[in-house]
């Protein structure tokens, strides 16, 4: 029951919604939801590393970058960035019958 002035905050049929969607998502896929999770996990590594290494380099403040450049430049920061987030991934299994 709900006091005067609040709402219910779900519908009878929301909670079925949700519990569909939780079924087909990431919630049944551990596999899928870690590969998720280590993409985007060096995704980000990748994307704060990329602009401190381009600002260090020594000839980034004489020349201008070529857009091809920095394209290559995530793509090595994201391979880099791949180390700790599957370091992660490997250290958050767990053994099968655990």
């Amino acid at each position: 029951m709900t006091e005067p002035g609040q709402e219910e905050l779900s519908e009878p049929g929301a909670d079925l919604i949700v519990g569909e969607a939780a079924r087909r998502g990431l919630g049944s896929r551990p596999g899928l939801r870690r590969l998720a999770a280590i993409s985007w996990s060096a995704f980000l590594g990748a994307s704060c590393m990329l602009p401190v290494w381009l600002l260090v380099g020594d000839d980034c403040l004489h020349t201008p970058i070529a857009f091809s450049r920095v394209g290559g430049a995530f793509a090595i920061c994201f391979l880099l960035a791949l180390i700790p987030a599957g370091a992660m991934a490997l250290l958050e299994c767990r053994p099968r019958g655990a």
